[in-house]
């Protein structure tokens, strides 16, 4: 439930055009029309999809789609687990967390200068 709240403004990331990822039968790993968004947190929120990327019909019927665990699946989508589906885009999910977290870092090592300039 963090993670989807972590990711609710987050847009997903762009991986492959026209494919897709998981099981190369275009029938499989459909969940729904929804936006790009909503698929994103709805991929989120199903245990049984990997949370790392998903795939969407982003020009066509909006349908939304996840690499599925329990099909024994793998989910290295910007390599070996794409497959060709015209329509249907690659999209890694993103989440805020790692970018918060270099943004703190930063503004403490300024602190930290500012301090020692300061002495």
């Amino acid at each position: 439930d963090a993670t989807a709240k972590q990711t609710d403004d987050v847009q997903p990331v762009l991986v492959a055009r026209d494919k897709r990822c998981g099981s190369s039968d275009m029938s499989q790993g459909w969940i729904g029309s929804r936006t790009l968004m909503e698929c994103q947190k709805s991929v989120l929120s199903i245990s049984d999809c990997y949370h790392s990327f998903f795939f969407h019909a982003t020009d066509t019927d909006q349908n939304c789609g996840c690499i599925q665990r329990s099909e024994g699946l793998s989910d290295n989508c910007e390599e070996s687990d794409q497959h060709p589906q015209p329509g249907v885009n690659i999209y890694r999910i993103s989440s805020d967390s790692g970018n918060s977290k270099r943004k703190k870092s930063g503004k403490s090592t300024k602190t930290r200068a500012a301090k020692k300039s300061e002495l």
